[in-house]
């Protein structure tokens, strides 16, 4: 399942949340696969169902933690505590 499954309120929250989680990426993983493994996090809470801006960036979020490793959780906990 790709975005164009979704309407486009949806895919716009995606993008959103994508943007937000990705500003606490380290400056050396900004680059297209870094912000393709969030993406792919964000897109299978939209899979669930899980589809409000909230439940996105919190995908988000928990992307950058658990798969960017420690390097990004001190730019980013801040955020996670409080998503």
């Amino acid at each position: 399942m790709t975005t164009e499954a979704f309407d486009q309120s949806i895919r716009d929250r995606m993008e959103y949340a994508l943007e937000l989680a990705c500003r606490g990426l380290p400056a050396n993983r900004q680059g297209h696969e870094w912000r393709k493994l969030v993406a792919e996090e964000i897109l299978a809470c939209a899979r669930e169902g899980n589809t409000s801006l909230s439940e996105l960036s919190a995908a988000g979020r928990r992307a950058v933690v658990t798969k960017l490793g420690g390097q990004a959780v001190a730019s980013v906990l801040p955020e996670v505590l409080a998503g």
